[in-house]
């Protein structure tokens, strides 16, 4: 996988510390692993469209020793990048719509209000 992750979590536990594993054991959020888009592309869209990709209350998670950031991401910023149907220059056109639609879907299915993209470096 090179792509992000978006997570769905209905509420945000207090308790942080191991939620990048309970994520991606699937041990309580659904999730789903993208094939190719990044938070720079998201960010490169939602620059594009005049909207924002994180929400203000972010990140949720900031581990810099662990390589993570969890982001709350907005409804805009999910509706942009889902609308989106212009190009970026580091992806061929069939691979982000594959991931495109892949969070559209993911996004239907599951309340806008509860998605975290999960980054890690």
């Amino acid at each position: 996988m090179m792509g992000s992750i978006i997570a769905y979590i209905p509420e945000l536990p207090e308790y942080r510390a191991d939620l990048f594993e309970r994520i991606m054991d699937n041990e309580e959020f659904e999730k789903i692993e993208l094939d190719y888009l990044t938070s720079l592309d998201f960010a490169i869209i939602n620059t594009i469209a005049g909207t924002k990709w994180e929400s203000k209350h972010n990140p949720v998670v900031y581990d810099e020793e662990g390589g993570l950031v969890m982001v709350h991401l907005t409804k805009e910023g999910l509706e942009s990048v889902i609308a989106f149907e212009g190009e970026l220059d580091n992806v061929d056109k069939e691979t982000q719509q594959a991931d495109i639609a892949l969070i559209k879907a993911f996004a239907e299915k599951h309340e806008s209000d509860n998605l975290y993209e999960v980054v890690t470096f």
